[in-house]
């Protein structure tokens, strides 16, 4: 026994490597917030390896992250198919793994004397537990010419030919300078009698008592990742709460927007050959998928006495896509082109996500040639859907995007997918699934903004938000309004009411709904007065503006345009906290 014991603690303890581009790398370099893994603990991403990277022409690296565990030996080469570019390895071509996660860049240096498309093969071998782990990576480089005959006329890399009347060019330039020097002295001046004048500011007068009392928070920027109530507990309405609803308000009902399906995907149309997709797949039903993908744009640029192949420098953009799969029939094929062209051909807003195009191998003003589902295409720079964000957030899993959100975020949010839901309304338009799961989120300029998108496989992808009453249909009953449960039809009042589940839902970091009631029930529970219960740490101002959304009758109820006006009211005042 005790030779045992000594062999199992003396035995080596196997090896392994790792090996990604990072999520903020990705977002640096392709405009997409996810991982690409490699290589995870020794084993090779067969689908990661075979996605041909390309490094545009503005970026001049990309960076790598690594680590091994145990004793881990490497080699490493890289190779250019054309002279035009250079790949620089910055890390010993021989030596060891680190043990803990460290960067290392590989540099694309173009000679300038052409443009185009140049692939490089980056070759590793790991050699560890006496075998070796060979790995190639496939990388596109675009290259921009920067030859002096794409320049303008009298110019050539930067250096201006002198020409006739040059000198007087210099004098009013200096002129020029001379005269904004003056300016700028005599605005100085002038500030600073003004000053001199000016009587001592009054102290700032501080909100009166009893208006911050009645906010009941004290810690505007309080995170809600903890602390969260069970998503199953609910109340029943107070008897009174203060809705602002205009008599000028008129609910109007869903109706078919007869939208030319056909013609819409002809004006949509794009080559699918101009697509890579990123090697995994974000979400997955049973009849559909969602990915990430890289839309390739040809730079079509006159480009003098240089060969047109030279020229096939192509813009890329992030793309967020969806498709079906084989398995799909063409009811499902049906259901998921009308949902994907609900809001086709409406003036575009920044908070609602439209269809960018759509893709295929065939031609959809030819039939005969289609041999696949269309992909269509969202242009999208971000961390994809807003329910699986939240819930990332809510578990703290940073590998997939997770921030700690606050409740100026969450109202902003909440903000933005009603400016959108207005937006819609403007337009005659109900969207009949408003929720966290129809949204995508980004972060723009530093702050997260949300699009509303169309429900285009959340059956598929969410199956559990939906449920089926006998008649066939599967509907997103915990998100519904009663009349709309027991008429069967959805209204611009239907949303209103949608609505407020989802910022019931942004405030739980997607909670989900009555997850304790029977969908059968829920009708009967909503019809007694029963409405979800304030989540923990939301604002009583917030929590407000969600019961009004759950009036009864619907007439009682706020157009989504006076929920925007409520959340930018309570947005000032939230503003005075932070």
């Amino acid at each position: 026994m005790n030779f045992l014991k000594f062999f199992y603690f003396a035995a080596p303890a196997l090896a392994s490597v790792n090996m990604y581009i990072s999520k903020e790398e990705m977002n640096r370099t392709l405009g997409v917030k996810a991982e690409l893994n490699y290589i995870e603990n020794g084993n090779v991403n067969s689908y990661s390896t075979k996605f041909h990277y390309r490094v545009m022409s503005k970026i001049d690296h990309v960076s790598f992250t690594w680590n091994a565990e145990g004793a881990v030996e490497y080699d490493v080469r890289a190779e250019s198919d054309d002279s035009s570019v250079l790949p620089i390895v910055r890390i010993p071509l021989k030596g060891t793994v680190p043990n803990h996660y460290q960067e290392f860049n590989i540099e694309y240096r173009c000679a300038g004397h052409r443009s185009g498309q140049f692939t490089i093969s980056i070759f590793f071998h790991f050699y560890y537990n006496d075998t070796v782990l060979p790995l190639r990576l496939k990388q596109e480089k675009i290259c921009e010419s920067k030859d002096g005959r794409r320049g303008l006329t009298g110019a050539y890399d930067g250096f201006e030919f002198e020409e006739e009347g040059s000198i007087d060019r210099v004098f009013f330039f200096i002129i020029f300078v001379a005269a904004a020097f003056l300016l700028i002295v005599a605005a100085a001046l002038i500030c600073y009698f003004k000053r001199a004048k000016k009587e001592e500011c009054p102290a700032p007068q501080r909100l009166p008592t009893s208006f911050r009392a009645s906010m009941k928070f004290t810690k505007a920027a309080q995170p809600f990742i903890r602390s969260q109530p069970s998503a199953s507990s609910s109340v029943a309405i107070p008897s009174s709460v203060p809705c602002s609803v205009s008599s000028t308000y008129a609910i109007f009902t869903e109706k078919p927007r007869n939208i030319d399906i056909r013609k819409a995907l002809v004006a949509l149309y794009q080559d699918r050959e101009q697509f890579q997709a990123l090697p995994f797949i974000d979400m997955e039903g049973t009849f559909g998928e969602v990915r990430f993908a890289i839309w390739r744009q040809p730079d079509d640029i006159e480009n003098g006495d240089i060969d047109d192949e030279e020229d096939a420098v192509c813009n890329q953009e992030a793309v967020y896509t969806k498709t079906l799969k084989k398995n799909a029939s063409t009811v499902q094929l049906d259901r998921f082109l009308s949902d994907s062209l609900a809001f086709y051909g409406i003036i575009p807003h920044p908070n609602l996500a439209q269809v960018a195009c759509a893709a295929s191998f065939g031609r959809f003003d030819r039939p005969d040639t289609m041999m696949d589902f269309p992909l269509i295409c969202y242009r999208h720079q971000g961390f994809g859907n807003l329910k699986k964000f939240l819930a990332n957030c809510k578990h703290g899993d940073k590998a997939k995007g997770a921030q700690t959100l606050r409740t100026h975020q969450l109202v902003a949010m909440g903000l933005q997918i009603s400016s959108a839901l207005a937006h819609l309304h403007k337009h005659g338009i109900v969207h009949t699934d408003v929720a966290t799961r129809n949204c995508l989120v980004a972060e723009v300029n530093n702050r997260l903004q949300v699009q509303l998108c169309d429900s285009a496989l959340s059956r598929d992808l969410f199956a559990s938000d939906y449920h089926c009453l006998g008649d066939n249909e599967n509907r997103p009953l915990k998100w519904m309004s009663p009349e709309a449960i027991a008429a069967g039809t959805h209204t611009s009042a239907s949303d209103v009411w949608s609505l407020g589940v989802l910022l019931w839902e942004l405030m739980t970091l997607g909670g989900t709904p009555f997850t304790d009631v029977d969908p059968e029930d829920v009708y009967s529970m909503l019809t007694k007065g029963i409405r979800l219960a304030p989540p923990g740490n939301c604002p009583e101002q917030m929590y407000k503006v969600m019961l009004c959304c759950w009036r009864s009758p619907a007439e009682d109820r706020p157009s989504a345009a006076q929920v925007v006006q409520g959340l930018q009211d309570f947005t000032v005042q939230l503003s005075q906290f932070i």
